[in-house]
């Protein structure tokens, strides 16, 4: 990328000035301004998903984690249970997981090439053997219900002219069947089958994670334009 706009940069010097001297300077101008731009653009990503995700890892984790009492807490202290999960199945350093979770949960746009590499290696070093099976069933299970709650009409009047194009009853439990039906095209997975995978260590729990409260946005932003 900055090679071309070198190029370009010194083809266009070069039709202004006339000298080689100007290609060059205006080459190496863009390169550099280019780079700015490319670094401002990913610093500010970085910013807005770690805000996006925060994580409290001094939270209590309830004695018995279960998909109510997991929905029930704030959202740091739900990064936090999937960041020890995602660290114990792995094999690597809670420090490591909580840096890279933006990037698993899919909510950084834009990424280093050895962010991408660190991402990528993460996703692809879950363990079945490290897997709290029960814990990952009880993460996805609370994601999901937050998802269904996330989607529901927000007034009677949308809920009313939901159920009439639907001819179902929109309630909680609807809207859980379309979040766990709910296909992704670029992988052909529902995020049942994700959940499924999620806790038989065929698939990173903060990739799933962050699918499913992604389904619970696409789904509320849909309700919302009903007018």
């Amino acid at each position: 990328m900055l090679a071309v706009v070198f190029v370009v940069g010194a083809i266009v010097g070069w039709a202004v000035s006339g000298s080689p001297l100007g290609a060059l300077g205006l080459g190496v101008a863009a390169g550099v301004g280019v780079f700015v731009l490319q670094y401002a653009v990913g610093s500010k990503s970085v910013r807005e998903a770690k805000i996006a995700v925060p994580v409290d890892l001094a939270a209590p984790v309830p004695a018995s984690l279960m998909p109510d009492s997991y929905a029930a807490l704030p959202l740091a202290s739900r990064n936090a249970i999937v960041v020890r999960l995602v660290a114990q199945a792995s094999g690597r350093s809670i420090d490591d997981v909580t840096e890279l979770l933006p990037d698993l949960m899919g909510r950084t746009r834009v990424q280093t090439e050895a962010k991408l590499r660190a991402t990528q290696s993460l996703m692809g070093s879950s363990s079945s053997a490290g897997v709290d099976r029960a814990a990952a069933a009880a993460v996805c299970g609370g994601e999901v219900k937050l998802a269904a709650r996330a989607s529901l009409p927000t007034s009677d009047r949308i809920r009313a002219v939901v159920e009439r194009n639907m001819g179902a009853v929109v309630d909680e439990e609807t809207m859980t069947k379309a979040t766990l039906t709910a296909r992704l095209p670029r992988i052909d997975r529902s995020i049942a089958e994700l959940i499924d995978d999620a806790v038989t260590g065929r698939a990173n729990l903060a990739f799933v994670v962050g699918t499913i409260r992604k389904v619970g946005e696409f789904n509320a932003r849909e309700m919302a334009k009903i007018r």
